[in-house]
C-alpha cells in the first residue's frame, strides 16, 4: 500500500524539528551559493539539509540540518551555503 505524505510533511521529517512559525519558501542553494532576505523581528531562517553560514547584521552564525536562527529584530542577511543545501 502506497501512503501519500504532504510535502511540507516530507521536508519536517527530513529536517527533524522545525521551527516553529516558519511559513517562508524553500530554496535549494548549491555550495557556496548566497542568497539575501529581509526578515522582520522575530523572522526565521531555517536550515533544512546541509550547513549554512548566516551573516545577519553584524553577527555571524553557522546553522546545521535542523537548526534555525530567529531574529530579534529587523534585519537583512546573507545566506551562503557551505555544502548543498536547503533553506527555508
Amino acid at each position: 500500500m502506497n501512503a501519500i505524505i504532504p510535502f511540507a510533511s516530507f521536508w519536517n521529517s527530513l529536517a527533524g524539528r522545525p521551527c516553529a512559525g516558519t511559513v517562508a519558501k524553500v530554496e535549494h542553494l548549491g555550495k557556496r551559493s548566497l542568497a539575501r532576505r529581509t526578515l522582520r523581528a522575530g523572522g526565521m531562517v531555517e536550515c533544512l539539509r546541509g550547513r549554512i553560514w548566516l551573516t545577519a547584521g553584524h553577527q555571524d552564525i553557522v546553522l546545521r540540518e535542523g537548526e534555525c536562527y530567529t531574529s530579534p529584530r529587523q534585519v537583512r542577511v546573507v545566506v551562503e551555503a557551505l555544502e548543498d543545501s536547503v533553506v527555508r
